[in-house]
């Protein structure tokens, strides 16, 4: 079932932050569509839910080295 989270991401400062954080969750299977909000240093997914969980995509993201509440 395709569902849309948004993930609130501290530490995102820059471009290359989001690159990272886009490019690590577009990797992964069951991912849609990822939108990535520096100012607001939200991240919106759509995914979906039988493929991924929301606690893997959090995962992914401090993998990258940022913190998701």
């Amino acid at each position: 079932m395709e569902k849309k989270a948004i993930l609130k991401v501290n530490g995102m400062t820059c471009r290359h932050c989001v690159e990272s954080v886009e490019s690590a969750l577009e990797g992964t299977s069951g991912v849609k569509r990822v939108e990535v909000n520096l100012d607001g240093n939200v991240v919106e997914v759509e995914y979906e839910s039988d493929e991924v969980s929301i606690d893997e995509m959090k995962e992914i993201i401090e993998y990258q080295g940022y913190d998701v509440e």
